[in-house]
């Protein structure tokens, strides 16, 4: 009989040590993730986390580093959940066999972004508005620099219910 309640005692603390070594791990992590989904845009799946190399890395930031690359596909961006840093750029870029135009939502105006809108894309602004401004061919992409903090939708112009997020840290 003691030998059993000493099993139980010593099962119990291994336990509860196991379990407390895993909470300290998971809160004393000091890397920024980077949140992937691949999943349509029309689902509202949790992301999967991945560490960002540009976040990984100990050496100076070139500018390639700090870009990040979304693929529009035929069957959505891929990823379409990411979350990024405050200056970090994001590179949209056509993968797939039909055309493609990345853009801020929401659809038709494209005005969700601070300063954006599609009324700016055939004027001298549009090199800085979230707004490919035109459907890209397979192998083309855009660009572009997200330096206002907040979660930012977008979609494909082309087809409206492709959708995808930028949040900004």
């Amino acid at each position: 009989m003691k030998y059993s309640m000493r099993k139980e005692s010593v099962s119990t603390f291994f336990i509860a040590l196991v379990g407390l070594l895993f909470l300290l791990t998971g809160c004393v992590s000091k890397e920024q993730p980077i949140s992937v989904a691949s999943e349509q845009a029309s689902a509202q799946p949790s992301p999967t986390t991945v560490s960002s190399p540009a976040v990984q890395s100990s050496l100076p930031m070139e500018r390639e580093s700090s870009t990040i690359l979304v693929e529009l596909t035929d069957s959505g961006f891929s990823p379409a959940f990411i979350t990024i840093k405050a200056g970090q750029t994001v590179k949209f870029e056509n993968n797939g066999a039909a055309k493609r135009w990345p853009a801020s939502d929401v659809h038709p105006v494209h005005s969700s972004y601070p300063g954006s809108g599609i009324r700016k894309c055939k004027t001298a602004a549009s090199g800085s508005i979230f707004d490919a401004c035109r459907g890209l061919d397979n192998g083309e992409a855009f660009a572009f620099t997200f330096n206002e903090k907040g979660t930012w939708h977008y979609h494909d112009h082309l087809d409206p219910g492709t959708k995808g997020t930028v949040t900004v840290e």
